[in-house]
């Protein structure tokens, strides 16, 4: 393994540690190794989350990912984002509804709450989206809908059930 093209995400989901990533991964040199990100992080902010996704997935990048320890709500999206994806022996991720907080969207004024509700559908349905095209036709989005809706805890078996993670990583 390259140490060098080890890339750490420690922390919350959020513009200052997806900025710090992409920037990490931007300056490692090319290389038909894979960049190996590490993820830990009880999540943050959704758009975040999914901006990350699409900015790897546009980009093709040869990325693995590995969650380590707790890697839950829009942090899920962030270790999506890989292929192959790996979990560690103690990992957990807790999958929950999109939920939208002031940091998500700023400063409002009442009549927007509207547009708000709209924006998190719209969040909610890419998350489904995202976790279905990856879960190798193993989920649906009803039943991904109702995984989310329990707020469900995985375990790292689970996650190779579903096809969601490639294997367990020793």
């Amino acid at each position: 393994m390259n140490l060098k093209r080890i890339v750490r995400w420690i922390g919350p989901i959020d513009d200052k540690q997806a900025a710090e990533t992409m920037n990490k991964m931007a300056e490692l040199p090319p290389s038909k190794e894979p960049i190996r990100l590490f993820i830990c992080s009880g999540g943050g902010l959704a758009g975040v989350g999914l901006a990350f996704y699409n900015y790897v997935r546009s980009l093709r990048l040869n990325l693995e990912t590995i969650a380590v320890g707790d890697v839950s709500s829009a942090a899920i999206l962030v270790w999506l984002a890989g292929e192959p994806r790996f979990v560690t022996p103690r990992t957990t991720m807790l999958a929950h509804p999109v939920r939208l907080s002031m940091k998500d969207v700023g400063a409002i004024e009442v009549e927007e709450t509207g547009a708000l509700r709209e924006r998190g559908a719209l969040w909610s349905k890419s998350v489904m989206d995202i976790m279905t095209a990856n879960s190798h036709g193993q989920l649906d989005r009803k039943r991904i809908s109702s995984i989310v809706r329990r707020r469900k805890v995985f375990t790292p078996q689970e996650l190779v059930d579903l096809k969601l993670a490639d294997k367990i990583y020793e």
